[in-house]
């Protein structure tokens, strides 16, 4: 189930939030023009929660907190994000969603090999069974010498091929499903350029990735972080920033913008690697502007141009240096898109 597809949906006939919330047992939902309004379960204020149409955005007055319409039923229904989506759509009997189909690896995955470069490998995001990867028993002490915990390793599935002397790092989509999985060569051989592969191959294009697993407490502080690379999510995760999403490269596609953008959060802060010209960072970043009548976002990338945290030129993350320097760089390094 797409979450986009299924938020779409949802907005086009916003008869549908009523429906929602007043089958999971919300009382006094009230049709307010540009929202609906309706109290807590088990609360008095009858105007406590507003549900917005145009982006399905909500505030709950009473309680003082935000999110989206599939933050409030994670909330009520101590769900993930994922099964959240699943809830709305089964509950509403929307279907028509679906961003993924599965597929099984020939021959149990014996020539994933031979497909390392991905730019000549188009898929219709399908997706896979976790039985398709080697057992995630085993984690990556150069990833936590690098930052990443092996609490967050464990959590997003990160593991190590003996197989393959590979770092495996498990792609999800929103709806976390597996829908590929990249690979670091550990070999000290190899060079940069082969060092990553495609161990299962995707359209990175159309993932955002930790989308799954970040969502709540992007829409909860209505923040985002946008890193080129998974290790950075992982990084800024394991020094407890969570409101991280990787786009696998420093080129924001159209899907990827889609998924961004429906998050309606006021601000947005593009984190790339320090080695890209920051005219080429500005571009980027404002592409995730939003500047409707009802609704306006705050969007800024870091990049630092004297050097002082990030060595000029380097391949150097936002994240790399731990979350000290994180800070630093948001503090000094971080302009605004106008």
């Amino acid at each position: 189930m797409d979450v986009v597809a299924l938020r779409d949906k949802i907005i086009a006939r916003p008869e549908y939030i009523a429906e929602l919330f007043e089958s999971m047992g919300f009382e006094h939902i009230k049709d307010k023009g540009e929202y609906y309004s309706f109290q807590n379960i088990g609360g008095d204020n009858t105007n406590a929660i507003a549900i917005y149409k145009s982006n399905l955005h909500y505030e709950n007055f009473s309680h003082g907190s935000q999110g989206t319409l599939f933050t409030l039923v994670m909330e009520t229904r101590d769900c993930t994000f994922p099964e959240s989506v699943k809830f709305v759509a089964k509950r509403l009997n929307i279907q028509g969603c679906d961003s993924a189909r599965h597929v099984v690896l020939p021959f149990g995955g014996f020539y994933k090999n031979i497909i390392r470069d991905s730019s000549d490998v188009v898929l219709d995001m399908p997706y896979y069974s976790e039985s398709q990867l080697p057992p995630a028993d085993s984690l990556s002490y150069k990833f936590f010498c690098d930052g990443v915990s092996y609490q967050v390793q464990k959590k997003l599935g990160v593991r190590y091929s003996h197989e393959d002397d590979a770092i495996l790092i498990p792609i999800y989509n929103a709806e976390h499903q597996l829908v590929g999985c990249k690979a670091r060569n550990n070999d000290p051989n190899v060079d940069m350029m082969h060092r990553w592969y495609m161990y299962i191959p995707y359209k990175k294009s159309n993932v955002v990735y930790g989308l799954d697993e970040n969502y709540w407490h992007i829409e909860n502080h209505s923040r985002a972080f946008i890193f080129e690379a998974e290790k950075s999510v992982m990084q800024s995760m394991s020094f407890d920033m969570k409101c991280g999403l990787g786009i696998g490269g420093h080129n924001i596609s159209p899907a990827q913008t889609k998924y961004i953008k429906m998050l309606s959060t006021k601000k947005v802060t593009v984190a790339f690697d320090q080695d890209l010209d920051e005219e080429e960072v500005r571009y980027e970043a404002s592409k995730l502007k939003i500047q409707d009548e009802r609704y306006q976002n705050k969007v800024s990338y870091i990049y630092d141009r004297k050097g002082e945290y990030l060595p000029k030129g380097s391949k150097m993350s936002p994240s790399d240096l731990g979350k000290e320097c994180f800070v630093n760089l948001l503090k000094y390094c971080q302009h605004e898109v106008k």
